[in-house]
């Protein structure tokens, strides 16, 4: 019998070894997270959970989320950021029991909607989430190789750490920028200031 619980710190090591068995356990997929930790990922938002799946006492699956808020529609979503399943335990309608639980969730609260992302190659995942009555609202493409240059900086111009008082002019210029993308919610100085907190180093050029 299928237990779905809260996770537990516990099981990360057993989660990040199915992980490894999983479409989504490629690296190129999680850069800059510190893969020896699981939630490493979820803890960059504010608002996370994460429920797994149990069987005869091993940790079999899981599913992560976010809750986010949009403060100009004043309206709650959440974004689902993967559902695990060993494969030996696939087909057993774990990964279903799974997101009708995080569904009910995140219905619980409030959620306007919920979406999500599916990579290549995860047909299961697709085929899925059509029979849970998820739609497909589009697709896009992954560069798969990420090329650099070295840009030669105007002597004007100059790099730094991004400090409090620019903050501001920050969300300003990035809430302008992404204000046409979907899925994009524009920051306040606050959520912003929170988000750089997160991060190991954020520069600003000016």
């Amino acid at each position: 019998m299928v237990l779905i619980r809260a996770f537990e710190k516990g099981d990360s090591i057993t989660m990040l070894d199915i992980e490894k068995l999983c479409p989504q356990g490629n690296e190129s997929y999680a850069m800059g997270i510190d893969k020896r930790d699981i939630i490493a990922r979820y803890e960059l938002y504010d608002n996370w959970n994460v429920l797994v799946a149990e069987e005869e006492g091993n940790v079999v699956g899981w599913i992560g989320w976010t809750v986010k808020h949009d403060p100009l529609k004043e309206e709650t979503y959440a974004y689902f950021t993967e559902v695990m399943v060993h494969p030996k335990f696939r087909r057993k309608g774990i990964a279903a029991k799974l997101d009708m639980e995080a569904e009910k969730n995140v219905g619980d609260i409030g959620s306007a909607y919920i979406y999500g992302y599916i990579f290549e190659p995860n047909d299961a995942s697709q085929t899925l989430t059509e029979k849970l009555g998820w739609s497909n609202v589009g697709e896009f493409r992954l560069c798969s190789i990420s090329v650099y240059k070295k840009a030669d900086l105007a002597q004007e111009i100059k790099i730094e750490r991004i400090n409090e008082k620019d903050i501001p002019e920050a969300v300003s210029l990035i809430n302008g920028y992404y204000s046409r993308h979907a899925h994009f919610v524009p920051y306040t100085p606050e959520s912003f200031g929170s988000y750089v907190n997160g991060i190991p180093r954020l520069f600003i050029i000016f």
